[in-house]
């Protein structure tokens, strides 16, 4: 748009200046027979020069308001690229997965051991926790959890947890010990999952992290791994902005 406006002030302002530096020595070349003639257009040209002169400053200042437009453009481009380099992002992670394994058809102790995990650059406090051990038939997935409608004897853990950026908490247990003595048949899946509720420091907004994890009756040496229950994965891993 600027090499617009600048190509047709360019092309007026040489027009006009051929015109008035050229019609006083060759007026011929122009159709004038007599030097009145060419007195006369040289007054007529001081007005087209007039003219030009504020053709050119509105050109100038159209130029200069898309430069200032772009300036500025770019530069909320960049302050929201530097608030999102400095937003934190908080998952629950298993503190060794494959350690998680079902023996005897139990979970075992290493299962019951946790961290929370800030993979962005900004520090975050975590404000609540739920997390659960699910039993389900295996190739099914339970309902995913609704962090503002859990349902009865469901009660998510306040907390008051500081983690800075690109960083982890201490671990943490993944719920009751006794939960992981649970009884689970080939048939069956445990499923270990729940959200994370956190704060941004900076910028003191607030988010929503969900995880879900799954150990499989029939395949136990897999370990805790991720699981993306279909068509609804969306459901169980997520990192939303409550406000």
């Amino acid at each position: 748009m600027k090499l617009f406006f600048g190509i047709i002030a360019g092309v007026l302002a040489t027009l006009v200046i051929f015109a008035v530096i050229w019609v006083p020595i060759y007026p011929q070349w122009f159709g004038f027979s007599s030097s009145e003639q060419v007195v006369n257009w040289s007054q007529e040209s001081s007005v087209y020069l007039a003219t030009l002169m504020a053709t050119l400053t509105f050109l100038g200042l159209i130029g200069l308001g898309i430069t200032i437009f772009e300036t500025i453009q770019g530069a909320n481009a960049a302050h929201q690229l530097l608030m999102l380099e400095r937003t934190p992002y908080l998952t629950l992670k298993p503190r060794d997965g494959r350690s998680a394994t079902l023996r005897e058809g139990e979970i075992t102790e290493e299962a019951a051991l946790c961290f929370i995990e800030n993979t962005g650059r900004g520090g975050a406090v975590v404000t609540a926790i739920y997390r659960d051990w699910v039993k389900w038939p295996a190739q099914a997935a339970p309902p995913p959890f609704d962090p503002d409608n859990l349902g009865p004897n469901r009660t998510k853990t306040p907390y008051s947890l500081s983690i800075g950026g690109e960083s982890r908490s201490d671990n943490m247990n993944s719920f009751a010990l006794d939960k992981t003595s649970m009884a689970v048949t080939a048939d069956e899946w445990v499923y270990f999952m729940g959200f994370v509720e956190y704060r941004d420091i900076a910028k003191q907004q607030s988010f929503v992290s969900g995880f879900c994890y799954v150990l499989r009756g029939d395949q136990p040496k897999l370990g805790l791994h991720v699981a993306g229950p279909q068509p609804q994965s969306d459901k169980y891993w997520y990192n939303t902005k409550t406000s």
